[in-house]
Formats: structure tokens, sequence, C-alpha cells
């Protein structure tokens, strides 16, 4: 099972809780909480990170305190010394997100609807640059988000960064049968893959990219920090098939 967590950062605002949930942070990541300038961004980190080991340590029945991550030679972050877990973290305006999975590579990546957006051809296949040319306002900006975070959590998944060609990553959101997708990457298999996509709220989308054929569909949490509980959050992540081209 695919554990996905979310929260909104600024319930982390308060003195007690920021307090609270910032012994869990290790050195070098009080460092980096500490370096950003402003105070949304240091709440969107610490949400990610805090809500990120809380899954890991119920996943391995184990402290929070205890979870420490490093980075591979990708960039990519792991568990220091555990193998069998993989997570990804994002966080956007309004919302921060995690997956924790002990089954598969995954990526995740969660963007708010309202960001400023580009239709490049580097970034979208000529289907998706006919889909989004056809589109406004804030059908324009969901669909974009979809795509966009479709192909994130892919880059992340993967480990490559913006070594992927993103237009070499086409995704059709339109099928009768539900989304699938379409994908060309050197030493990749699209059939190893499946996708999940989700709203949370009217604002918000994340995605997932799973290193697994047939995955089921991820269980979907919302974080309350205040009394420490994930809550199921009624969200219903749909199942995206990849294929081949």
């Amino acid at each position: 099972m695919i554990e996905v967590a979310y929260a909104d950062p600024s319930d982390l605002g308060p003195p007690e809780l920021r307090a609270q949930y910032l012994r869990l942070l290790d050195l070098p990541e009080r460092k980096r909480f500490d370096r950003y300038v402003h105070d949304h961004h240091r709440l969107e980190f610490l949400t990610g990170r805090v809500m990120a080991k809380l899954r890991i340590a119920a996943a391995l029945q184990i402290d929070p305190a205890s979870v420490r991550f490093w980075q591979n030679e990708n960039g990519r972050p792991e568990v220091v010394d555990v193998k069998s877990v993989r997570f990804s973290i994002s966080h956007t305006r309004g919302r921060a997100a995690c997956a924790v999975s002990l089954e598969a590579g995954i990526g995740l990546d969660v963007e708010h609807t309202g960001r400023d957006i580009r239709i490049s051809p580097k970034c979208f296949s000529d289907r998706e640059m006919a889909d989004l040319r056809d589109r406004h306002g804030a059908d324009l900006q969901s669909r974009f988000a979809r795509y966009w975070t479709l192909k994130e959590a892919y880059s992340k998944a993967v480990g490559r960064g913006l070594g992927i060609a993103f237009d070499r990553i086409s995704f059709d959101l339109d099928r009768p049968c539900g989304p699938s997708a379409t994908f060309c990457v050197r030493d990749d298999d699209p059939c190893h893959w499946t996708f999940a996509t989700l709203l949370l709220g009217h604002a918000h989308v994340l995605s997932l990219a799973i290193h697994l054929p047939d995955a089921q569909a991820p269980r979907v949490a919302r974080w309350d920090p205040k009394e420490n509980l994930f809550l199921d959050s009624g969200s219903c992540a749909v199942v995206v098939p990849s294929t081949s081209k």
C-alpha cells in the first residue's frame, strides 16, 4: 500500500506546534529551515518533512525522531540505513504533501492551480500543447497543473530532475475509460509504471508516479498537526495506466 498525506502548512503556524515538530528535524534540516527568508516557506518545508517522518515511522514501527534522510548521488532523498522505504515530498503555496511506499519507487508533486504558467514545446508533447492552447482561465490553470505534476512526479521517481525530456512524456486526460500515459524515455519501459492524480480541494493538484505496473490507488489522508492524526480525506486518486508508443 502507498500512503499519501497532505496538510495546510499554515496549521503549523502557532508557536507551540512549531516548536513541537521542530524537534523532529535533525541539525542539517534545522539549518535549512532557518535559512528560508519567508515564514510560509519555513512552514512548507517543516510540514513536508514532519509528515514524511511520521508516515515512515508508522510503517517501520519506530520513533519518528530516529528517521533521518540523505540525498543519493542523483539528489533523490532516501532514508538513512533503510532500503525498503521509498518516499517523496512536495510543497507549494497552501499545501505540503508526501508519499511513502514499502513496495515501489515513487515520485510525488503538488501544485497550486493559480501558479504562473508557461506553455513551452520543451515541456509538453504536441498533443498536450494543442489541448492547452484550446483552454482558458481556470480551466487552463487546472489542466496545466495536472500535466505538470504528472511529469514532475515521474522525474522525481527516476531521480533525473532536469535530465528528463518532458516533451517525450505525454498524458491523455480525456479518455472515457480514464486517463492514459504515453512516453518515450531512454532506458525505461512505460509498462513498468502506474500514475495517479487527484484534486486537493479546488486549488491544488497532486500527482504520483509509481514504479509498479497495475498499482492500487494510494490511500490518501489529511494530517491534522494539532491532534497529530491522519484523517481519511475522502479524496479519490485516479489511476493512470501507462502505455508505450
